[in-house]
């Protein structure tokens, strides 16, 4: 009983001796590996949330600055400098919506809408999605794909894996020199 008010009060470390008769000895086991299991999920609950923060105080420090250089008057509001103060509101929103649809995953909640779709439309799409973004970073984007793959159909929710493949090309955008190439659907 000792252990159960333990673990009730959040401490996932607490074990109980598996002895006595085979009850017990069951009932020790079942104990000790759900105190393993919120263990496990304590550490990544607790991970999650040290990488949310990271994630969201970068675009915020971002902002922050450029609204006190221009407050001080270090910069002049310009349509670049509102351009890349969007960008950083664009990135905080995409890690909250991504943050809303893991929620959604893990209590189960997160609807799909299969239906059939065409790869080819879907990744036509993204470039679409990012190709202003890539132009401003002079980067080049193509779909190089082979000739099968342009005819493939699969059942999935569009939605769910244009965000997926957005995110992907977002990120390959970030870590792309100035003048550099992305191709997506390569082999």
């Amino acid at each position: 009983m000792g252990a159960a008010e333990t673990l009730a009060s959040g401490d996932f470390s607490v074990r109980v001796e598996e002895k006595g008769d085979q009850e017990f000895i069951k009932l020790a086991k079942s104990f000790n590996h759900m105190a393993e299991e919120l263990q496990h999920a304590e550490i990544q609950r607790r991970n999650l949330t040290a990488d949310v923060a990271h994630e969201l105080r970068t675009p915020l420090h971002i902002l922050q600055g450029n609204l006190e250089g221009a407050l001080d008057g270090v910069y002049q509001a310009s349509p670049e400098y509102f351009k890349s103060m969007l960008e950083e509101t664009r990135l905080l929103q995409r890690l909250v919506e991504d943050l809303q649809t893991l929620s959604l995953a893990e209590t189960g909640n997160l609807g799909l809408n299969l239906q059939t779709l065409l790869v080819k439309d879907l990744l036509e799409d993204v470039v679409t999605s990012f190709s202003g973004q890539a132009d401003e970073g002079k980067i080049q984007i193509r779909l190089n794909y082979p000739g099968d793959l342009a005819e493939l159909n699969l059942e999935g929710d569009w939605h769910r894996l244009d965000q997926v493949v957005g995110n992907l090309a977002s990120n390959a955008l970030r870590y792309t020199q100035e003048g550099g190439r992305d191709h997506f659907g390569r082999e």
